[in-house]
């Protein structure tokens, strides 16, 4: 085919006038060209002024405003110097006020009565078995939460001693970087088989392991069914989720039942699909703040009528519920998996430091890169898993561990219960008892008036020689109460041990009767002089 001519010649004449066009430029770059521009430039400028003023005057005005401004503050405004600025006060005035200022403190001064708690606090200086040394001074541990009496085994601090031979104290990192070290996964085998689950995943602390566990499956749209009475860290991990929450009264299966009810009525109203909203039904297998088992099979029962997960935090059942110690779900003969998600404390029975959730491998892989407190936080020390399955293997050796803390725990209920002017609020087999003030001598009491009675009780346990503390409660569980959540009443907190004996746990009542004997016959002078 014959090539167009017609294109060769708009290629000349393209060429010709990009050279005309480069010719004026260089004339206008050049020196005469640029002085030529700079004397005609008034007189464009005035051009567009004047065009300027005719179609946007509203713009001339600001403009105008801006250059005197600029003008007045780089040419006219005057800057003052402070050093030769006359003074209205004297030598002697100016010496008076410097010997006078009193800077103020980068933190606020102490709190009077911080100072009277520190003096009245109880520090524990060495702990033996159900002995401890407070201030110097012997006496029976009433306060710890060491429900086995592992924690003074021989076997576990010999186990702690060779994993700090070892790999030494830290683990340097978390569990998905580079703090994962060999005992870890170890530890999480031996739950994972004490338990009869698939799988389990350790994290370093009990209560981060309840307030990461949580909000790693439920995010903001879902719900949350959770029990007025649950703990800090559950309330913790209910604020991180930033998901819907509900509460029902504490351990009412009819009210609980009422809320599922009205939700599933919500559902049929809106037109709502459920399954776009992950549910949990949340609760504590024993209560730390009211010392009463949650009524599984009745919960079970249902979260499966109106399809519901389940999260049930075994921080303080497991080790002492059910015949070998695996918990509640042994306890009421439920099978494992019909728990979705499940914490569990090393800190406690086991006497170690920790927490883990056990559960089916999909639960726990979606924690690996969801647990905040497994991604971010640095992994136990390699001693504190170690001392767990040191401890575990000894639950699982003597199991009649349990069946004595169970009877323990019995025995000190009823005890306390036959003392005058008090009464126990928990579970009798519950190892956790809160004691308080008895109604019938309570009535007409602020808050604040039986919190300083029980507090004279504890001291005076104290002074005779038992362990004992108050309930006490963080300000979490306060602001609580405005969404819904319980605050629980004062009270004594015991926990009993299996390795407490008889001797000790009669002491403990004696002086705990002698102490509200006291205490109370005072109270009751000061109430009718006041």
């Amino acid at each position: 085919m014959a090539a167009d001519p017609s294109l060769g010649d708009s290629f000349i004449d393209l060429t010709i006038a990009l050279e005309q066009l480069w010719q004026q430029v260089r004339r206008e770059l050049s020196r005469d060209g640029v002085k030529e521009w700079l004397l005609g430039a008034p007189a464009r400028y005035k051009k567009w002024w004047l065009h300027l003023v005719e179609h946007a005057p509203g713009h001339v005005v600001v403009e105008t405003a801006l250059i005197l401004f600029i003008i007045w503050l780089i040419f006219l405004r005057k800057t003052v110097d402070p050093s030769k600025e006359d003074s209205f006060l004297s030598e002697k005035e100016i010496d008076q006020l410097v010997e006078e200022w009193q800077p103020e403190p980068l933190v606020p001064g102490p709190d009077p009565a911080w100072d009277e708690e520190d003096a009245q606090a109880l520090v524990v200086e060495e702990v033996d078995g159900t002995r401890v040394v407070v201030n110097g001074k012997k006496m029976i541990n009433m306060a710890s939460f060491d429900f086995l009496g592992l924690a003074g085994r021989g076997e576990v601090k010999e186990a702690a001693r060779a994993a700090l031979n070892k790999y030494g104290c830290g683990s340097c990192g978390p569990r998905g970087f580079y703090g994962s070290i060999d005992v870890h996964v170890m530890a999480e085998q031996a739950m994972a088989a004490f338990l009869g689950a698939e799988e389990a995943i350790s994290y370093s602390d009990a209560a981060s392991s309840v307030s990461s566990t949580l909000p790693a499956f439920a995010k903001k749209g879902d719900l949350l069914i959770a029990d007025e009475g649950v703990y800090e860290p559950i309330q913790t991990a209910i604020n991180l989720s930033r998901a819907q929450v509900r509460y029902f009264r504490h351990n009412d299966m009819e009210d609980l039942e009422r809320v599922l009810r009205e939700v599933a009525e919500e559902d049929r109203r809106l037109d709502r699909n459920e399954r776009e909203q992950r549910r949990f039904i949340v609760v504590e297998g024993l209560y730390k703040n009211f010392g009463d088992l949650c009524p599984l099979p009745a919960l079970i029962a249902l979260k499966r009528q109106y399809r519901y997960r389940l999260y049930l935090d075994q921080t303080f059942s497991f080790g002492c519920f059910g015949t070998a110690g695996r918990g509640l779900a042994e306890h009421f003969g439920v099978p494992l998996a019909d728990v979705e998600v499940m914490s569990v404390s090393i800190s406690h029975a086991l006497g170690s430091v920790g927490g883990m959730c056990v559960g089916t491998s999909e639960v726990v892989d979606h924690q690996r890169l969801s647990g905040a407190g497994y991604c971010y936080s640095a992994s136990a020390p390699p001693f504190t898993s170690s001392a767990a399955m040191a401890a575990l293997a000894l639950l699982e050796k003597e199991p009649e561990l349990v069946t004595k803390l169970r009877e323990n725990a019995v025995w000190l209920a009823r005890a306390l219960g036959k003392i005058p002017g008090l009464e126990v609020r928990s579970q009798e087999i519950s190892p956790v008892l809160h004691v308080g003030v008895a109604k019938a001598v309570s009535d007409g009491w602020t808050r604040e008036e039986e919190e300083r009675v029980l507090q004279a009780i504890a001291r005076a346990c104290v002074d005779a020689g038992y362990a004992v503390v108050t309930s006490k409660y963080t300000l979490l569980d306060v602001e609580a109460v405005s969404k819904g959540g319980l605050l629980p009443e004062p009270s004594l907190r015991l926990a009993v041990s299996a390795v407490h004996t008889r001797a000790e746990l009669e002491g403990a009542v004696e002086a705990i009767r002698r102490s509200a004997a006291g205490v109370l016959k005072k109270h009751a002078g000061g109430r009718k002089g006041g």
